[in-house]
């Protein structure tokens, strides 16, 4: 569950800006890279609703749902406030599996725009 290319670059600006690390000087780039560190060293469950706020902040909404009588989960990813503009939906056999292929649609997305 990883964004690549422009898509990191937007996502680490955007996270580092959200961080409010205070204002620095010559170890301003050591800060970045500590706060930065950290959030890829939490476990991807943790990573997932700095993403979700992520593409909320670009007018996406990536969400999860589980369908009880398939046994199994569905990512979704829409543009907001636009019911009919689906952009992509998909079945997992679980909740990773979901949220990976989330990501990697908004990954392609931001990086392909």
């Amino acid at each position: 569950m990883k964004l690549t290319g422009q898509a990191k670059e937007k996502f680490e600006e955007w996270f580092i800006h959200k961080s409010d690390i205070p204002q620095c000087y010559d170890d301003c780039f050591v800060e970045f890279e500590s706060v930065l560190d950290t959030f890829y060293n939490l476990p991807e469950s943790m990573q997932w609703g700095v993403y979700q706020d992520f593409a909320d902040s670009l007018g996406y909404d990536l969400k999860l749902t589980f369908n009880v009588s398939l046994q199994e989960y569905f990512a979704y990813l829409n543009k907001k406030l636009s019911y009919d503009d689906l952009l992509v939906w998909s079945k997992h056999k679980t909740r990773q599996e979901a949220r990976n292929a989330a990501i990697e649609k908004l990954n392609q997305i931001i990086n392909e725009g």
